[in-house]
């Protein structure tokens, strides 16, 4: 079972997609920072406090209100190539909250579409 998974897409510049399943013990009233790092220059966040939505530094995922939980979110990045990179950013994320508290041998694997 994962914690999170995520339907993810990209065309050209615009990265979208909706949360899947959501594990609760990731769900939180007040904001919860889950995942945070950086690469390069830039710095890249999953954490869950109002809904799902995605900007150019975070994908926020369920949080306080229950009601969005199944919107979709989407960000247009000023290059393809950044939007390539970002979807890397998610998918490393995600998995990275999925292995957390397994042995290394048993990594859940989140399969993420990508549409070209």
């Amino acid at each position: 079972m994962v914690k999170l998974a995520i339907e993810l897409g990209r065309y050209d510049t615009l990265v979208f997609g909706r949360v899947l399943e959501q594990d609760e013990s990731l769900r939180q009233k007040e904001g919860l920072l889950l995942r945070h790092w950086f690469s390069g220059d830039r710095r890249f966040t999953i954490d869950s406090s109002y809904g799902p939505s995605l900007d150019e530094y975070r994908l926020h995922i369920r949080g306080k209100h229950a009601s969005r939980d199944n919107e979709e979110f989407w960000f247009s990045f000023d290059t393809k190539e950044e939007a390539i990179q970002y979807v890397e950013y998610i998918r490393k994320g995600v998995a990275a909250i999925n292995a957390e508290g397994k042995d290394k041998t048993d990594v859940a694997v989140v399969q993420l579409e990508r549409i070209e």
